[in-house]
């Protein structure tokens, strides 16, 4: 179940920074959207377990805003990448 949360919370990075804030404008709004559900998958499974003692049952919030920065992060730094190499 909070794998999904993190792909979700991914997925809303990756479309919220696409139409809002134009990151990774030039490649599309699908590889945004790729790029925040990796970020947030990769956030809540590698990263959050660092952090924070993972729960017996349940929804684990702070994993699940850790998967949100991760996914935030990770579409900057491709925006960033993208803007500096092309």
């Amino acid at each position: 179940m909070n794998m999904m949360l993190w792909l979700f919370a991914g997925l809303a990075i990756g479309w919220l920074a696409f139409a809002r804030f134009n990151l990774n404008a030039g490649w599309g709004l699908f590889p945004s959207l790729c790029i925040g559900a990796i970020g947030g998958l990769a956030g809540g499974k590698f990263l959050a377990p660092l952090f924070i003692e993972p729960p017996k049952d349940g929804i684990d919030l702070a994993a699940l805003v850790i998967a949100a920065v991760c996914a935030l992060a990770a579409l900057l730094v491709t925006n960033l990448l993208h803007n500096t190499l092309s």
